[in-house]
């Protein structure tokens, strides 16, 4: 679930999802200097409103949504209360494990960086892809 695909609107760039059907996944590319399209289209993200939050995805020019509620498995326990499947992370978890729901990964890093020039603080960014 990604809300948007911004990753950095000031410096152009913007996140791309390439499907891997066959492995039921994504990759993940970085597209820098995107055009006003890409940015536009990237704001949209996978988390869509459309009747109720949905993950919306896109295979082979076949259009998927899902309603969150299904993906979470959420359900009334017995005494009506609401739950759901997904795992409470421990404090020492940093990854995900195997038999989550969701997947997590990170997928860039945006560094800022300042310094002083001519008197005044500057500030600089800088992209890294991180790929898993």
């Amino acid at each position: 679930m990604i809300p948007s695909l911004i990753v950095s609107e000031s410096d152009k760039v913007v996140a791309e999802l390439i499907p891997v059907p066959e492995e039921k996944r994504y990759d993940i590319r970085l597209i820098q200097n995107a055009s006003k399209e890409q940015i536009l289209a990237a704001k949209k993200g996978t988390l869509q409103n459309i009747t109720g939050n949905c993950l919306v995805h896109t295979v082979d020019g076949v259009v998927y949504s899902t309603k969150i509620t299904s993906i979470r498995g959420d359900h009334k326990d017995e005494d009506g209360s609401s739950k759901n499947k997904l795992r409470q992370w421990e404090l020492t978890d940093i990854a995900f494990r195997e038999n989550d729901i969701y997947h997590e990964r990170l997928y860039a890093i945006q560094w800022y960086t300042t310094k002083i020039v001519n008197g005044k603080e500057k500030g600089s960014t800088r992209i890294s892809c991180c790929y898993a």
